[in-house]
């Protein structure tokens, strides 16, 4: 295990959505990666390795070289056993091993985390037993990859040829009219009440919803759609057709996520709604896109995105005599939409071959 190479710190670089070198933080999400960053290349820290988040637990294989941020440490296996094939498995053993510990527990020191065992498999000559895990990893993601395709048939999406109006949304998407708009111009805040102030938590923390707990709960939360809880019909007040904005939040400050469903809110993050346009999920999607694009590199957990600050914010939009053009949007959006099922749709194919040429070998 060791540190990396130099700590950049969120709120003095500039993190941009594409680059060369990935820039790694104690997320929970994107792979721990927030974005990518330009930087001193003699600061990167080598590919083919495990980035530990040191006072969270998050483990992530990083197969290319990356940047990090504060409390990384880098695990690098001593032999040249390690690669992309098995990372998973090791990913897997190494978080089961911390999930008792708490967040910020100072039991991630570095000599915990060299003492902390894992459970592998291993062959009667008392070795790891690598056959095993690249046979087992495969067959994880062929069972996962038809679970994939039988989701897509049943919800209608084996058809993802974009129509003409689509095909040249995507192909003329270069030559879209675009002006800014002022978010308060479009938006209000929607003020919503906890009715329940003890209401049921269960159901904390959980990604998924229940019979008993299906109203999502956001608040400041980076990644699973801002959802932090889920809770019973009538311990909120709850609304359809919003956009999530975190306004307070150690790495999810500025974050901005559509809300199509039925939905409540706590402190750390409120919903906005459109003042006259009807939204649909496709709207959202391209207003909720336009808004992160502006607010999560302007915001920070110094910084907070209160609402009396974001509606002075301008995001830019395609528009036609003035005004946001919401039907450009919604048939861009559809053609993505369309084309990542398509890309799906190849990756799960490709998948199937590759994981029944392993079983069969």
């Amino acid at each position: 295990m060791g540190s990396y190479a130099k700590r950049f710190d969120a709120n003095k670089v500039v993190v941009l959505d594409n680059g060369k070198y990935p820039y790694v933080v104690r997320m929970s999400s994107n792979n721990g990666q927030k974005g990518y960053i330009v930087e001193d290349e003699q600061y990167l820290n080598e590919g083919n390795t495990i980035s530990f988040g040191q006072d969270t637990a998050t483990v992530y294989y990083q197969e290319k070289p990356y940047f990090t941020g504060d409390k990384i440490k880098i695990l690098k296996a001593k032999k040249n056993w390690f690669c992309k094939d098995n990372a998973l498995f090791f990913l897997t053993a190494i978080a089961k091993s911390f999930s008792g510990f708490s967040w910020g527990s100072s039991s991630f020191s570095v000599d915990i985390i060299e003492q902390q065992k894992i459970s592998l498999p291993i062959t009667s000559k008392k070795e790891i037993n690598f056959d095993f895990i690249e046979l087992f990893i495969a067959e994880l993601e062929e069972r996962s990859v038809a679970e994939i395709e039988a989701w897509l048939r049943a919800a209608g999406l084996e058809n993802c040829e974009l129509t003409e109006e689509e095909k040249n949304a995507v192909e003329e998407v270069g030559k879209l009219h675009l002006c800014e708009f002022r978010i308060g111009d479009l938006m209000d805040k929607v003020e919503l009440k906890k009715l329940n102030k003890n209401f049921d938590k269960k159901k904390d923390l959980s990604s998924q919803p229940d019979t008993e707990h299906p109203i999502p709960i956001t608040n400041a939360k980076f990644g699973d759609n801002g959802i932090m809880f889920w809770a019973k019909k009538g311990d909120f007040e709850t609304t359809t057709m919003s956009i999530d904005i975190v306004q307070n939040g150690a790495v999810a400050t500025g974050k901005v996520y559509p809300q199509p469903q039925e939905t409540a809110v706590l402190w750390d993050s409120y919903l906005v709604k459109l003042k006259e346009q009807t939204a649909t999920p496709e709207i959202l999607y391209f207003l909720a896109t336009a808004m992160e694009k502006v607010l999560y590199t302007k915001y920070s957990y110094e910084y907070k995105a209160y609402w009396d600050k974001v509606k002075d914010d301008n995001i830019i939009l395609p528009a036609t005599n003035g005004s946001p053009d919401y039907h450009a949007m919604t048939t861009l959006i559809s053609a993505v939409k369309k084309l990542v099922v398509r890309d799906v749709a190849i990756y799960t194919k490709q998948k199937v071959g590759a994981a029944k040429q392993v079983a069969g070998r």
